[in-house]
């Protein structure tokens, strides 16, 4: 049951950020578009990738949600600074 919410958790969040803030629709699809997407295409795809037992998209996935965390944090650190 808890697998099934993944993708549930970051709109949930986006959407109470965006209505608590009160944002234009252009920044709340921004937001959406890049809280939301990535973790949700990244579910659906690596599941299908699973079912079908296609191990050479469950590492395209693999590599490209590594990269975005990785990049995400690089963002992070350097917005701190």
């Amino acid at each position: 049951m808890i697998g099934y919410m993944i993708p549930v958790i970051p709109t949930i969040l986006i959407n109470y950020h965006v209505a608590k803030i009160k944002l234009p629709w252009r920044r709340w699809f921004f937001y959406v578009t890049v809280g939301v997407a990535p973790s949700s295409l990244l579910y659906a795809l690596g599941g299908d990738a699973v079912v079908a037992g296609n191990i050479k998209r469950i590492i395209v996935l693999f590599v490209v949600f590594v990269s975005i965390t990785l990049l995400g944090s690089y963002f992070k650190r350097k917005k701190k600074k």
